[in-house]
């Protein structure tokens, strides 16, 4: 007699298995995305004292977005013309460039 619960549970447990490690190969990806795209805004950014270039940075917060941020107080006043537009097309340029990884994942 076939147990076919227990093979019902062993294929679901393989199958969380492989969610799980694919979501971690996911966040390594977005990590590499999120960190390029910070070094290439730090890269471009205007300096005068090179206090807001400096503070350019990115975490992954409590729900697990990753988020680059600017805690520089008058970053978004003097600079927020470039802020608006160059975040988001480094951000793109870093997800083109590694769109490649995410295809090999998805895959697989």
């Amino acid at each position: 007699m076939i147990n076919i619960k227990s093979n019902a549970d062993d294929i679901i447990k393989q199958l969380n298995d492989e969610i799980k490690n694919l979501d971690r190969k996911v966040d390594v990806v977005l990590k590499d995305i999120v960190e390029e795209a910070t070094e290439n805004i730090k890269n471009k950014w205007p300096v005068d004292s090179g206090k807001s270039k400096k503070a350019w940075s990115f975490k992954q917060d409590s729900t697990g977005h990753w988020v680059i941020f600017n805690d520089v107080d008058y970053t978004q006043y003097v600079h927020h013309e470039l802020a608006s537009t160059l975040v988001p097309s480094e951000i793109e340029k870093s997800v083109n460039r590694h769109m490649g990884d995410l295809q090999i994942l998805k895959s697989k």
